[in-house]
């Protein structure tokens, strides 16, 4: 079960990493350290998910450094994790 929880969150990180980075920057132009900008911080992000801990904020800078259909990546990691 560790494993497939590894595989999962890795999986995401990869994906996010793919999707935002660069992307997510906040209105007043710092990165916040929930991004998918490096390896590491796509890991802890994808993990913060897992564990339901400010994915609301995480979620809503996706959305504004893309589009609104970055909801589409975000809602299945809570409802599945």
């Amino acid at each position: 079960l560790l494993i497939v929880i590894a595989l999962w969150i890795y999986t995401l990180a990869l994906l996010g990493k793919q999707w935002f980075s660069g992307k997510m920057i906040l209105e007043n132009g710092e990165i916040p350290r929930s991004s998918y900008d490096t390896m590491y911080y796509a890991l802890l992000t994808s993990y913060q998910f897992f564990v339901c801990d400010a994915w609301a904020a995480v979620m809503y800078s996706g959305m504004h450094g893309t589009t609104n259909w970055a909801v589409l990546y975000f809602l299945p990691q809570i409802i599945i994790g």
